[in-house]
């Protein structure tokens, strides 16, 4: 999809997904592997300067709580602006 960001909602939650993923950074890993594998996790890649980040989502995990909150964010309006 594209022109997203035309839509406040979708942008407000875009940025608030930027803004936030530093916190969890310290959670994630740095890979260079982002091929596609069979998972019943969430899996998430976030591309910084230093490299590709990546985590699967346990949901024990408050920050883990968290960034899964913040990507639904996202989804749910998307969901609401097409």
């Amino acid at each position: 999809m594209t022109k997203l960001e035309k839509f406040p909602n979708v942008m407000n939650a875009m940025q608030s997904l930027f803004i936030s993923c530093p916190q969890v950074l310290q959670n994630m890993k740095l890979t260079e592997d982002v091929n596609y594998y069979n998972s019943d996790k969430i899996r998430i890649y976030l591309k910084c300067r230093k490299g590709i980040y990546f985590r699967e989502i346990n949901n024990a995990l408050k920050e883990d709580r968290f960034l899964k909150m913040l990507i639904e964010n996202v989804l749910s309006e998307i969901a609401h602006a097409i």
